[in-house]
């Protein structure tokens, strides 16, 4: 019979792995987008949006465009995969706003699924580096449970 510690163990690794694949996801489609075949587009709309983090606001650039990709016309609104977040409405609308509406910009289209795209490509370091320091708390929580129920 499995002892409850164990039980608990599993479940707890379980749920922070998939929670990390989960999160990860989008920082692998920006490492991939910048293999990707860029394309030109069109700017429909640009501004901001804003998101509730930790019982604030933050503010990230929405740009949305069209383009076409053999010869079908496709349209996108990802600025990048690991979301721009700025503190305020004004930093958020300075980035958006060089994406003028009606002007041509460059876009990363996925060859294999072209409804996919991005304006900005790759992930930054410090996009990486929370990745990374979430990481090392979600490891020495597994392994301070598993040592913990070893060694109990």
């Amino acid at each position: 019979m499995i002892e409850e510690g164990w039980l608990y163990t599993a479940i707890a690794s379980i749920l922070v792995v998939g929670t990390t694949v989960y999160f990860l996801y989008p920082y692998y489609l920006g490492y991939r987008s910048r293999e990707w075949e860029l394309v030109r587009a069109k700017v429909l709309k640009n501004g901001w949006d804003d998101g509730l983090i930790h019982r604030g606001t933050l503010y990230f650039p929405v740009v949305r465009y069209t383009y076409t990709y053999k010869g079908v016309k496709y349209y996108g609104d990802k600025y990048s995969f690991v979301r721009e977040y700025r503190n305020s409405k004004k930093d958020a609308w300075k980035l958006a706003k060089k994406y003028a509406e009606s002007s041509k910009i460059d876009v990363y289209v996925n060859k294999n699924n072209p409804r996919l795209s991005v304006i900005n490509s790759g992930v930054t370091f410090w996009q990486l580096s929370r990745v990374v320091v979430v990481f090392v708390v979600m490891l020495i929580f597994i392994l301070s449970e598993v040592l913990e129920t070893l060694f109990t």
